[in-house]
């Protein structure tokens, strides 16, 4: 059911760009296979879509014990309660491309209960 909700999402966007001025594509330019990458995507898009990702996970309940920080920056998403989180870190594109599932490439992973790599994001 949670698609047709981002679905209706993605078709309020052209509504939104066109109220703004901002552009705010209906559908990432990676997933069309078009050599796009992460890095092509504007900062406040990544930003954006980071927010809405971490914010899912915050509401199902998969972010516990997981803070997700953007090197550089004050950006930190996920469980700022837990004493020793999990942290994963990173560049904003390599973060996003994480947390939306593309790939792990950027990004390190450190805290508690270590694991080979950098783990899943959660769903």
């Amino acid at each position: 059911m949670a698609h047709a909700g981002y679905n209706a999402r993605a078709f309020a966007r052209p509504i939104e760009w066109a109220a703004t001025g901002v552009e705010i594509p209906m559908m990432l330019a990676v997933d069309l296979d078009n050599g796009a990458t992460f890095s092509d995507i504007p900062a406040p898009v990544l930003a954006r879509l980071l927010t809405d990702i971490t914010g899912a996970w915050h509401t199902g309940g998969t972010d516990t014990g997981l803070l997700v920080k953007v090197t550089g920056t004050d950006l930190a998403f996920g469980d700022t309660g837990t004493a020793d989180p999990k942290d994963i870190a990173g560049p904003l594109p390599a973060v996003v491309q994480w947390a939306a599932g593309r790939g792990t490439g950027g990004v390190t992973a450190t805290g508690p209960a270590p694991t080979e790599g950098t783990p899943a994001a959660p769903r």
